[in-house]
């Protein structure tokens, strides 16, 4: 599945589920190409968060992703039912 999306400056909190019993992966692809962004990466029954900075100039930690504000592809892989929500 792919959506488009766009994000400006800000943090957004990025929440997943998948039930499925193989990989389930949500990657977002900035339109320009420039930024290619594995936020989920799992196999089996997963639910987790992840914070997504856009547009931000400081290092970002391990749980967090940094972005450029712009246009991005959101691509999810799944083998079983699966949800995300990207909220401000």
């Amino acid at each position: 599945m792919e959506r488009w999306i766009r994000l400006p400056r800000g943090e957004y909190l990025i929440r997943s589920s998948h039930l499925g019993n193989r990989a389930f992966s949500v990657v977002l692809i900035n339109a320009d190409g420039g930024d290619e962004v594995l936020a989920v990466d799992n196999t089996g029954v997963f639910e987790g968060q992840r914070l997504l900075r856009v547009g931000h100039e400081s290092s970002p930690t391990s749980s967090e992703i940094d972005l450029r504000a712009g246009i991005y592809a959101l691509v999810v892989r799944a083998d079983g039912d699966w949800e995300i929500e990207i909220q401000k």
